[in-house]
């Protein structure tokens, strides 16, 4: 875990970590010395199923 990012944030291939709170997700992103919350979105079922899963979304795509 990383301090102020939850444990179970799911990290990408573009190194956002991505969080499911409730009907939303979060979107952290890092940088070398700070932690930013980049997006705070609606997480639709079937795509936040996408993105956390082997078949994962295409780099760059947003959840609606």
């Amino acid at each position: 875990m990383i301090e102020g990012i939850p444990g179970d944030a799911e990290p990408d291939e573009d190194g956002c970590r991505t969080f499911k709170a409730g009907e939303y997700a979060q979107v952290f992103v890092e940088s070398e010395l700070d932690i930013y919350l980049a997006t705070i979105e609606r997480a639709w079922p079937l795509l936040w199923d996408l993105r956390t899963s082997e078949s994962k979304v295409p780099s760059g795509s947003r959840l609606p």
